[in-house]
C-alpha cells in the first residue's frame, strides 16, 4: 500500500502512529488531518499526552523511508517532530499543516524547511487568527524563498505583507500555485504587481485581495499567459471588466470563480454577450454579487 487516509477519525491514538509505521513502511501519501485524538490522561499529565504524538510522528519519520506527500492539518506536534520528519524523509515534497498546533513556531517550521530543500508544494495556516504564528517572520520568509523547486504555496488566515512578494519575486520561484485566502495585514497592489511581473508561471491563483479592482486586474491578466484557473472571492471592488479581462487575455483559462464580489457583473443581456465573447477553453464560471446590509 502506497496511499493511506485516516482524515476525521475519531479517537486517534498515538499507539495509531506507531502502528502505521511497523505496518505501512512503504507508504508515499498519508493523510491523517483533523483526527479526533483520544485524551487518555488526566490535565496534569498533558505533557506526557502530547510525548506520544509527538515519538509517534518521529517513528513515521524513520520507517516511511519512500513518502513523498504528507497532510498534518489540526495535528498534535511540535517543532521537533517537524523537524525529524522533513529531516528523515528525503523524498518529501509535499506539506500539508492548515490550523497548525499552537506547539509550533515561526522559528521550527523555518528551520524544518530549510532541511528539506527539495520540498515542491507546502500548504500552512494557523490555528487561530490571534496566534502568533499569523505573522511570517525574516526567517519564515527566507526558509521559503530557500525553497527553489517550490511550485505551490498556500498560505490563509496569515497576517501577509509585501515583504512576501517581494521576497518571492526577487528568487524567482518557479510557483504555479498561489493561495491567500482569508488573510489579512499591510500588502497591496504594489506587491502582487511584482510577483505576478517577475514570476509569470502561474496556472492556478487564488487571491482573496479586497483592494483590487478591474484596472488592477487588466493590468495582472497581461502576465498570465499559463493562467488555467482562477479564485477572485470576495474581491469587491471588481466588476464585469476584469472577468472580460481575464478571458481575452488568458487563452488557457478554463475555470473562474468571482463570488460575493461587486455588482454590475451581469452578462445576460445581448449586447454583453457580444461584449463577453466566446471562449470555448472556459469550462467553469461561478459568479455572485455580494449583497451589502
Amino acid at each position: 500500500m502506497t496511499s493511506l487516509t485516516c482524515s476525521h477519525i475519531a479517537n486517534f491514538n498515538s499507539s495509531d502512529l506507531f502502528l502505521i509505521a511497523e505496518c505501512f513502511p512503504l507508504l508515499e501519501e498519508v493523510d491523517i488531518s483533523y483526527s479526533e485524538c483520544c485524551y487518555i490522561y488526566p490535565i496534569g499529565y498533558h505533557t506526557k499526552y502530547y510525548d506520544g504524538y509527538f515519538d509517534g510522528v518521529e517513528a513515521l519519520s524513520l520507517s516511511l523511508f519512500k513518502l513523498r506527500k504528507v497532510n498534518l492539518s489540526s495535528f498534535l506536534i511540535n517543532n521537533q517532530s517537524l523537524f525529524h520528519l522533513l529531516d528523515n524523509c528525503k523524498l518529501l515534497e509535499e506539506v500539508i499543516l492548515f490550523s497548525c498546533d499552537h506547539k509550533i513556531t515561526n522559528v521550527g517550521i523555518a528551520s524544518a524547511l530549510r532541511d528539506r530543500p527539495t520540498l515542491r508544494s507546502f500548504s500552512f495556516s494557523p490555528l487561530n487568527m490571534k496566534d502568533n504564528m499569523t505573522v511570517p517572520t525574516s526567517h519564515f520568509i527566507d526558509s521559503l524563498v530557500s525553497l527553489k523547486g517550490l511550485t505551490c504555496l498556500d498560505l490563509q488566515f496569515m497576517n501577509i505583507s509585501n515583504n512576501l512578494f517581494y521576497s518571492i519575486a526577487r528568487v524567482g520561484l518557479p510557483l504555479t500555485r498561489f493561495t491567500l485566502r482569508h488573510c489579512f495585514g499591510h500588502h497591496s497592489y504594489a506587491g502582487i504587481y511584482c510577483l505576478l511581473s517577475k514570476c509569470q508561471r502561474f496556472q492556478h491563483l487564488d487571491l482573496e485581495l479586497p483592494f483590487l479592482n478591474d484596472q488592477h486586474v487588466v493590468q495582472l491578466s497581461s502576465f498570465l499567459g499559463d493562467l488555467m484557473s482562477i479564485n477572485l472571492s470576495c474581491c469587491v471592488k471588481l466588476t464585469k471588466s476584469s472577468l472580460y479581462a481575464l478571458t481575452r487575455n488568458c487563452p488557457l483559462l478554463g475555470e473562474i470563480r468571482m463570488e460575493g464580489i461587486g455588482k454590475s457583473m451581469s452578462v445576460e443581456n445581448s449586447d454583453s454577450s457580444v461584449e463577453f465573447g466566446v471562449y470555448p477553453q472556459l469550462k467553469s464560471l461561478s459568479i455572485w454579487e455580494k449583497i451589502n446590509g
